[in-house]
C-alpha cells in the first residue's frame, strides 16, 4: 500500500511591507526585494515561528497576505509525526532564541522542510545578505529590521501565550457549520460575529468591552487547541454571568461563537466543530483588541467566580 503524499508550500511574507525595495538602493547600495517571513503550508494549516512554534490557517495571521506561494514538493510524513518533531523542538524555537540572521522564522520554515522533505528551502529566503548589514549605514538600521521582525512574529502568536499552539490533527473543514439552533456559513454574509464584536465595543467602556473581549477569545482559543480535554470544553455558568451579564452583546457573542447553555443550566457547552470558522472568530476578536488596545491572557477558562469584567477588577 502506497503512502499517503502531503502537498508542501512555503508562503513568503514581506514584513517591510514594500519598503526594504523601494528604499534599499539608495540607503545600503544593494538591492534587497523585502524582510522575508515565511510559514511552511501543509495539512491544511499553516506553520510558523513567532513567540514560540504557532500555527493558523493559511494566512490567517498578522503577517496579512503572502507575497509569494511556493511549492516545495510533497510529503509522505503524517501530521502526527511532525507535530511530534515540532514539540520535540519547542525548545529551540522560543522568543528568546531569535536572532535576525541565524534563528529566525525562515530558520524555522528551513527546519520544518528539511524534515518533511529532506531538502532546504530556497536560499533567496534564509539568505538575507549580511553584505547589507556590514556596511555602515546596514549596522544601523540591523537593530530596527531586527525589532520589526521580532514585533511581527510575536504578534502573531494565536494564543496570546509562548509555547507551541498547534491544529487538531485532520484537515480543517471549509463545509457549512451548524449550531443547533443557528447556521453559519464562513461566517455567514451578515457577520453575525462582527457585528457583536464592534457592539460589545462601542456599547460598553473601552476596558470593560477590552476585558470582554479578552475573555471570550480565550475561552474559545482554549477550546479550539484542545478538542479532546474536556476541560476546555465547558466553562460554568455563574461566573461567566459575573464577567459578561452587565456587558452589552458579551453574552450573545459567547453563544454566536459557540457556547450554549446546558439542559442543567451549569455550563456553557462549547459545539462547533469547524477549526476554520473559530480561527476567524479568533481573527476577527484579535483584529479588534489590537485595534483599540493590548491583547493578553494564557490559556485558562473562568470557573472561579471572580469581579465581573465591568467591575474594574
Amino acid at each position: 500500500m502506497e503512502a499517503k503524499e502531503f502537498d508542501v508550500e512555503i508562503f513568503v511574507y514581506d514584513l517591510s511591507k514594500g519598503m526594504a525595495k523601494a528604499m534599499s538602493k539608495g540607503l545600503v547600495g544593494i538591492q534587497v526585494d523585502g524582510i522575508w517571513h515565511t510559514g511552511v503550508v501543509v495539512y491544511g494549516y499553516e506553520y510558523f515561528y513567532g513567540g514560540g512554534i504557532q500555527s493558523s490557517l493559511p494566512e490567517d495571521n498578522q503577517a496579512g497576505r503572502a507575497v509569494q506561494k511556493l511549492s516545495l514538493g510533497k510529503t509522505t510524513k503524517s501530521q502526527k509525526e511532525f507535530h511530534d518533531f515540532l514539540i520535540s523542538q519547542a525548545s529551540e524555537w522560543t522568543s528568546q532564541k531569535y536572532h535576525l540572521l541565524r534563528h529566525n522564522c525562515n530558520n524555522f520554515s528551513d527546519a520544518c522542510a528539511r524534515f518533511l522533505l529532506g531538502r532546504a528551502i530556497p536560499s533567496f529566503i534564509t539568505g538575507l545578505p549580511e553584505q547589507v548589514l556590514s556596511t555602515p549605514l546596514g549596522s544601523m538600521i540591523a537593530g530596527y529590521y531586527e525589532n520589526m521582525a521580532k514585533s511581527q512574529t510575536h504578534g502573531m502568536v494565536p494564543t496570546g501565550s509562548e509555547g507551541v499552539n498547534l491544529p487538531p490533527i485532520g484537515h480543517p473543514k471549509t463545509t457549512t457549520t451548524t449550531f443547533k439552533g443557528s447556521s453559519i456559513s464562513n461566517l455567514g454574509s451578515k457577520d453575525i460575529v462582527g457585528k457583536l464584536i464592534r457592539k460589545v465595543w462601542n456599547e460598553n467602556d473601552s476596558k470593560s468591552a477590552g476585558k470582554a473581549l479578552n475573555l471570550i477569545r480565550k475561552i474559545l482559543v482554549c477550546a479550539v487547541r484542545n478538542p479532546s480535554n474536556v476541560k476546555y470544553q465547558r466553562v460554568k455558568v455563574k461566573p461567566i454571568l459575573k464577567r459578561l451579564d452587565s456587558i452589552q452583546g458579551g453574552l450573545d457573542l459567547l453563544k454566536e461563537v459557540g457556547f450554549k447553555v446546558n439542559e442543567g443550566k451549569t455550563h456553557y457547552v462549547f459545539d462547533q466543530n469547524d477549526v476554520e470558522i473559530s480561527n476567524s472568530i479568533i481573527a476577527k476578536i484579535d483584529s479588534k483588541i489590537r485595534t483599540n488596545g493590548s491583547l493578553s491572557g494564557k490559556c485558562s477558562m473562568p470557573n472561579d467566580d471572580k469581579k465581573s469584567v465591568g467591575s474594574g477588577s
